[in-house]
């Protein structure tokens, strides 16, 4: 494997573990418009996913278990302090 197909996989971990923690907080929030959209972009990457996690060994394992870990935290921040900033603005008025 080439660093590319590491990065690739990094990418592609990151956004897969991310967008999954979203998703769980759309489908949470009845957000059904972004939770589909979502869904979409969890396929993407759950494709590139298997392609690449398939063949690799356990560098492949590490990289994706560094991809996963910032993914869900970046997740979860993005979600708290940017998509839900919005509701809490309307929950005070």
């Amino acid at each position: 494997m080439t660093f590319l197909d590491y990065a690739t996989i990094f990418v592609a971990t990151f956004f897969l573990v991310g967008l999954l923690g979203l998703q769980s907080k759309h489908v949470q929030h009845s957000k059904y418009i972004a939770a589909a959209l979502t869904s979409m972009a969890i396929s993407v990457s759950n494709f590139v996913f298997v392609h690449y996690a398939a063949t690799g060994g356990a560098l492949v394992l590490a990289v994706t278990a560094v991809g996963g870990a910032m993914g869900i935290i970046t997740s979860i921040y993005v979600h708290d302090n940017f998509l839900m900033k919005d509701e809490d603005e309307n929950i005070s008025s």
